[in-house]
This record gives C-alpha cells, sequence and structure tokens, in this order.
C-alpha cells in the first residue's frame, strides 16, 4: 500500500503577460495498493486500486480506477470527474519488459467536450529503465507503484 500528497505552486506565481494573474496553489493527493491475486510460472497476476484526488482554486477533480497486471501485459481502467459531472473513461493497455515499459491509453470523453469533436485522446508512453551501480543497502525501501 502507497500513499502520498503534493503542493504545487505554493509561492503562487505570476503568470500574467499584461496584467497580473496569479497561479493559485494545487493540492494532490492519491493513495493505492498492489494485490497478489494468482501465481503462474513464476510470475504473480496483480490488481491494483488508485485513487486520486487534486484541487485547485475552486476546482476539484477525482481519479480513481484499477490496475491488472499478468505476466508481462497489464491493464487498466480509470473514470475522471470532477464534483459536477464524469468527465471521462480511461483505458490502458501495456507491456512490461526487464528493459522498458510500454502503454497505450485512450480517453472516453463523456462531458460536454464530446461535443468538440475530440472523440477522445490517445496517449502512448515509453519508460527505459536504465541500469545503475548496485549500492549496498543500509536502510529499508518502499517498493514503488508501476504503470
Amino acid at each position: 500500500w502507497y500513499a502520498g500528497f503534493a503542493s504545487h505552486h505554493l509561492t503562487q506565481p505570476d503568470q500574467g503577460f499584461i496584467s497580473e494573474s496569479q497561479l493559485p496553489t494545487k493540492f494532490t493527493g492519491h493513495i493505492g495498493g498492489s494485490i497478489p491475486l494468482s501465481r503462474y510460472r513464476n510470475s504473480v497476476t496483480t490488481i491494483s486500486p488508485n485513487v486520486l484526488y487534486q484541487r485547485q482554486q475552486d476546482f476539484q477533480q477525482f481519479n480513481y480506477g484499477v490496475y491488472v497486471n499478468r505476466g508481462p501485459i497489464a491493464g487498466g481502467l480509470w473514470v475522471r470527474h470532477s464534483v459536477k459531472n464524469v468527465d471521462s473513461f480511461i483505458l490502458m493497455v501495456g507491456l512490461i519488459q526487464k528493459a522498458f515499459k510500454f502503454g497505450y491509453s485512450y480517453d472516453i470523453t463523456l462531458s460536454d467536450l464530446k461535443n468538440s469533436n475530440t472523440n477522445g485522446a490517445h496517449e502512448l508512453s515509453f519508460t527505459l529503465f536504465m541500469p545503475c551501480r548496485s549500492r549496498s543497502k543500509s536502510f529499508n525501501t518502499i517498493s514503488c507503484p508501476s504503470f
């Protein structure tokens, strides 16, 4: 299990060109985990539920979803919504190897933005794992979530 909190734009910088316009502070919190379901051929099937909350001035957004990893294949489904409406569903599929991760996601727009001919949004992600020198462990580490 893991959780986190972040604050962005603490100094509320001026982002205006002609007149002063301060960027409001943004707060983000998240919680999630990875639950092993079954084992097959030295690999583990896991399910990973996650929740993300963001707030900036009067705007609030919730993202919640789940990933399923089975061997080198990952898939997921997310819902994104503000307080007033559900904005989109997000479908994701990915491939995890020792040297890299590749992912594709598609946002299915449900809000009024679908009337602007967006037809959703495609996203590709690629992570290359770079080898690093081994250091002696003098402390216990926390496992980080992937994808």
